[in-house]
Parts: structure tokens; sequence; C-alpha cells
């Protein structure tokens, strides 16, 4: 038998870094960890397995997409515990997927499709979580509005646990579930965490809200947020003497709410999703009280969404919301 090609050793030791990521030292050949020997290798190849970005692994590990390209290119190699964790980004993606599914997620280094995507996957599963469910309300309500984004290793976890069309998605035709009796269990953060822990062999399992990028959305600033300055108007007549009346000062929230108008609250009933609402809010700098209004799109345990057409979606911070009303009735 003749001598091994260099070439050839270097393929077998890239597959058994691959397949058998538990073993620490491959005697004869390296004297050192697999993890600091040659993890672009398979790095690479993970990469065009699963058609996942970098700029996902980068946020997953969090590093900077500098240092992943160093990583590809074998400048910079990779400590143990970050194989380990890389281990875990790869495996959202089943080692059985069909080439239809890695061709889809390869789309997602756009980031103007992955956006849509994850917007479209948030919003379908605001509409489904459990209200007490605050872990995923916070991680998926600021995406629904548009305020903060999923990568695209999250967006495919999500499809993979809850046995979603991830093709579809991505290819712009909305969210439709593979399962028609699936459903979107109670914590669902760690739902699919408990799943993942299915698709390792061996070591870390993923985790849905690893990374920076899983957990700080970016916020609303005060300025970008439209107040209006609510003014008492006159009592209304018996039929809607139950409500408090106010006066809509300026077009600051027109067409929607014009100036001249009367809204109507009630402090009555709790407001639901789709309600059109007045976030009341102490203004800090003098006795007046403001509001920012328009149609409720979820309440958090630390921001309050709240469509208002002309600024689009806004997050109010609920330490600042007062009171937060159902807009009952509306005249000029």
């Amino acid at each position: 038998m003749g001598q091994l090609s260099r070439a050839a050793i270097t393929d077998v030791v890239c597959w058994l870094t691959l397949h058998l990521p538990h073993l620490r030292y491959f005697p004869g050949v390296f004297a050192k960890p697999f993890a600091e020997a040659m993890p672009q290798h398979w790095i690479e190849r993970e990469f065009i397995r699963t058609g996942l970005p970098k700029s996902s692994f980068a946020g997953y590990l969090a590093i900077d997409n500098a240092a992943v390209s160093r990583i590809s290119s074998g400048e910079r190699p990779l400590s143990e515990e970050e194989s380990a964790l890389a281990r875990a980004f790869f495996s959202v993606v089943s080692e059985r997927a069909p080439e239809s599914s890695t061709d889809a997620i390869r789309r997602l280094r756009s980031t103007k499709i992955r956006e849509t995507a994850g917007v479209a996957l948030s919003r379908w599963l605001v509409e489904r979580i459990d209200h007490r469910d605050s872990n995923a309300l916070d991680l998926f309500a600021p995406v629904a509005a548009g305020t903060s984004t999923l990568r695209a290793d999250q967006i495919v976890a999500l499809c993979r646990m809850l046995e979603l069309d991830v093709v579809g998605l991505i290819q712009g035709f909305g969210v439709r579930s593979l399962d028609p009796n699936a459903s979107v269990p109670p914590d669902l953060v760690a739902a699919v965490d408990r799943a993942a822990t299915r698709w390792t062999r061996d070591g870390v399992p993923y985790r849905l809200t690893r990374g920076p990028a899983a957990t700080e959305a970016p916020r609303l600033s005060a300025s970008k947020t439209k107040f209006v300055t609510l003014q008492p108007a006159d009592p209304a007549d018996d039929e809607l003497g139950a409500y408090t009346p106010y006066l809509i000062p300026d077009d600051s929230y027109a067409p929607r709410f014009e100036q001249g108008q009367t809204i109507f609250l009630d402090a009555g009933s709790e407001p639901r999703k789709g309600d059109f609402v007045a976030a009341v809010i102490k203004d800090t700098k003098s006795e007046n009280l403001q509001a920012v209004l328009g149609k409720l799109l979820y309440v958090s345990r630390d921001k309050i969404g709240i469509d208002t057409a002309r600024s689009n979606r806004v997050e109010v911070p609920r330490d600042r919301v007062t009171a937060l009303r159902r807009i009952a009735f509306c005249k000029m």
C-alpha cells in the first residue's frame, strides 16, 4: 500500500473532526487538540452544508465578523469552547435536510429577506403565544413590531421545532405548518432548547436566546415617538357617559385621529391586541398628561407595542405608562 497524500490525510482529519468531535487528539498526526488543529476546514464545510450565514455565526458566538473571516481562513483557531458552540450552531440544520432547504436558508444571508421572514414568523408566533410566556413575548414582540430582528439560525431552529415550512417562509409565502395539529408550546424558548438536545449527538446543545442579537432589541427613543397632549373635553351624553372624553388638539396622528376629534377612553375594560388605545404618559418635564395613540400590538414584560399609522410601529417602555386605555369611541 502506498503512502497517503497530504491532501488525503487532511480530508480524513476533517471528516473525523466533523463526525467525532469528542475525540480530543489524533495520535500520530497532530499533537494538539482538534479544536486548535484545523477547525477552519470543518467550519467552512458546515457553512456550505447548512447554508447558514456567517453573520449569524458571529452573533451566536458573540464575536465580530472579522473574527469569523479569520477563522474561515485559518488565521484564527477556535478555542475548545468555541468549537462546541459552533457545533451547536450548525446543528439547527439537520444532516438529512434536503437541498431545497439549504438553498432557501442560504437566501437568509440577505438582510432584507431575513428581516421579512423574521417579522412574518414573529407576528405568527405573537398571535399564538400564551400571554403569560413573557420570555417569548420579550423576544418576538419587538421583531413583530419591526424594531428588532431574528438571526437566521433562530428562524431555522423555530421552524424545525414547530414543524413549519421554512422554504415557503423564506420564499415569501408566509408561515405554513407542516403538521395541521401542531401548536405553540407554553414555554416556547425552553421548548426549542429542549428539542435542540436531540439535534446534537454530544456536546453543548443549541440555545435559542444565546448571543446579543437574541436578547438586546434596539429600543426607540422618546424623540422618535409622537406624543399628543390630551385635553379634557365636555362631558358626553348618557350614551357615552361611562367613558372619559378627551379632545385631539392637533394633526400629529392624522389621518387616524384628527384635530378637533373627541376620543372616549374606557377605564372599565382591559385593552386587547388590535384595540385602538391611548398609552398615557406622565411628562417628567411638566404636569401635562401625554399619550401615544394607535392600535395595540402587544404588551410584554417591559414594553408596549403600538401601531401609530403615521409613525409606523413604536415601543413605549411600560415604566413610563401611567395608564393604558381602550379608545371606545371617536367623534368630531
